[in-house]
């Protein structure tokens, strides 16, 4: 063998232990985890995890509650007469910058003191004073609306129902009593009763007995609100009068009330034509007032309820004289 094949071999045997070497070299490297990689990759593939709005477990509104005295109040006054009516809320939490009002439909009626407060402090009652006045050329009528509460441009959704009712008012110096009704009603004065004074749905005579005789005017159907004065020389006892007035009447019920600071008594009786109504009874002065309710209508019909809740309103505006 001649040096130059030696040559040769030397080199192909060298270029084979350098080939050997790398192929080590390669092969050694630690093989891709496509596992992780693929798990990456979906990673960053997916859409971002939603966030829940619910609130924590025990969290609650942040909006305040308000708590008023009274959900309702409902005044009876006439063209030219004013009151007053007082009632107080709580906000379970402090507010600031509150205003009060009450709506359009009644603004030109009732005035709100206060009607503004800087800072209520939270569960502390805080006082109101609504009033009440009736221009003397206000229509008659009744005028709905609510009392509102804010806090700077918040509008609290608890309110408190406002009803003002502006009614004529009667007064009978004869009787010694005034009163207001209902502008819906009539009053009548009868040519062979002129001690007695009748409020009534019909403006025609209404006849109880459910019997016309041929060409009355009268009409069959309606409620009688009856006021009547008269003299009484006793002591006034309730069963005397009772024995004096009703010889043959029978009490059914009885309860005691106050007329401008008079005790009175409010009596049904049994077992008669038109058992069930309501007679107020208002001693005064050697004289008893009676305040009658009578209907041509079935107790239990939607009229006579209407008509008894009138009866009811009215009687909170007697004034004996």
């Amino acid at each position: 063998m001649n040096g130059i094949v030696r040559k040769r071999i030397a080199i192909v045997i060298g270029f084979a232990a350098v080939a050997a070497v790398a192929s080590q070299v390669l092969f050694a490297q630690p093989k891709p985890n496509h596992s992780a990689i693929s798990t990456t990759l979906l990673a960053s593939l997916a859409p971002p995890a939603l966030v829940s709005a619910s609130p924590a477990s025990g969290a609650t509104s942040t909006q305040p509650k308000i708590t008023w005295s009274t959900t309702s109040i409902s005044v009876i006054l006439s063209p030219g007469e004013s009151t007053s009516s007082s009632l107080t809320f709580t906000s379970s939490q402090k507010l600031s910058s509150a205003s009060l009002s009450v709506v359009p439909q009644i603004a030109s009626f009732v005035t709100v003191q206060p009607n503004s407060i800087a800072n209520v402090a939270a569960n502390q009652a805080q006082s109101v004073q609504l009033l009440f006045s009736i221009p003397t050329a206000a229509a008659l009528g009744t005028y709905d609306g609510t009392l509102q509460l804010k806090s700077g441009t918040t509008t609290f959704p608890q309110t408190v129902k406002v009803i003002v009712n502006v009614w004529p008012r009667v007064t009978d110096a004869q009787l010694g009593i005034s009163l207001q009704y209902p502008p819906s009603l009539f009053v009548v004065r009868p040519n062979e009763r002129p001690d007695e004074l009748l409020i009534q749905s019909s403006a025609s005579r209404i006849n109880l007995g459910g019997f016309l005789p041929e060409g009355s005017t009268e009409t069959l159907s309606g409620f009688i609100i009856g006021v009547s004065r008269r003299g009484y020389p006793k002591t006034f006892t309730l069963t005397q009068w009772l024995l004096d007035t009703y010889p043959y009447s029978t009490v059914a019920t009885s309860s005691v009330i106050s007329i401008s600071g008079i005790q009175s008594y409010r009596i049904t009786f049994q077992e008669e034509i038109g058992a069930g109504e309501p007679t107020l009874v208002i001693p005064t002065g050697g004289d008893v007032i009676e305040i009658t309710y009578a209907s041509t209508f079935d107790p239990s019909s939607i009229e006579d309820q209407n008509g008894m809740a009138i009866y009811n309103k009215v009687l909170q505006t007697v004034h004996v004289q």
